[in-house]
């Protein structure tokens, strides 16, 4: 993850455990096995999620920034539902933590988060965490507890991997998942302010792919990329204009274009093959 106010800074977290920050204005210090030289890590976190009594160590999945302004990061692993905050100025031990795992709500053991993403504009002040169990978790930025849980797709989605990745859009109300394993569709939410508590379902939008995994999403202004593993990348973007001419001449279009489809009904968004 790039800190958003220096193009120097970057933070990474490990299949060991650890969480780490990179300045890359550093000269290369160390010495690899390949003879080359590469960065030292300015700070590091070791064992930040470590489980008493529970072995391999959980890898870390995703981290966000509390605040731009901070070094502040919050961080999620494979084990459980819980957020960490770490000032990675101080690495000893993190400033806080969720009260409680929200995985275990609807299982009898904990559930990893696969991914992390955090709100902007119409979400700001939350975090969206998608489970290993398909649930999209929406945490408060500050005390890192659950505002709420949905599974809008599970039925469809299957059980995520730990390589799904996840991309808010600029205006905040969209967000964007890989699908699941043995597919490359995509799912859209709609997670604006006003739906994040239980006033009602998250709807999903399915974004169909191809038959390879969706490894990669990331949106601009005003569309949506998706990357599968077998490298073809598919760029979705809203063109009402366009689905009205697919409509009403499907066989001449089908070739060159798809639509995504909600559970009932048709959507806005549109991929050119």
């Amino acid at each position: 993850m790039w800190h958003p106010m220096s193009e120097s800074l970057v933070y990474t977290g490990g299949r060991d455990g650890a969480i780490s920050l990179w300045d890359l204005r550093m000269n290369p210090s160390v010495r690899l096995s390949s003879g080359s030289t590469g960065l030292r890590s300015v700070a590091t976190i070791v064992h930040a999620h470590q489980v008493v009594g529970s072995s391999p160590e959980p890898t870390i999945t995703g981290l966000v920034l509390q605040d731009t302004a901070t070094y502040n990061v919050i961080s999620s692993c494979s084990a459980n539902g819980f957020l960490r905050l770490w000032d990675l100025r101080s690495t000893n031990t993190y400033l806080s933590c969720s009260s409680l795992d929200p995985t275990v709500y609807n299982h009898r053991q904990s559930r990893g988060i696969v991914s992390l993403v955090s709100g902007v504009k119409e979400s700001d002040g939350t975090i969206f965490g998608l489970g290993t169990d398909a649930r999209i978790y929406v945490y408060c930025v500050l005390d890192l507890n659950v505002y709420s849980s949905q599974n809008p797709c599970d039925s469809l989605w299957g059980s995520p991997s730990f390589y799904v990745k996840s991309s808010l859009s600029p205006c905040g109300r969209w967000l964007a998942y890989g699908g699941g394993p043995h597919n490359g569709d995509a799912f859209i939410f709609s997670v604006a302010r006003d739906t994040r508590l239980d006033v009602g379902p998250i709807h999903a939008v399915r974004l169909r792919g191809g038959s390879s995994s969706s490894c990669g999403v990331d949106w601009s202004s005003d569309s949506l990329a998706v990357c599968a593993e077998a490298g073809r990348v598919r760029i979705w973007r809203s063109d009402p204009g366009k689905r009205r001419e697919c409509e009403i001449q499907p066989d001449i279009n089908k070739n060159k274009w798809s639509w995504a489809t909600t559970i009932s009904q048709k959507h806005g968004y549109y991929n050119r093959i």
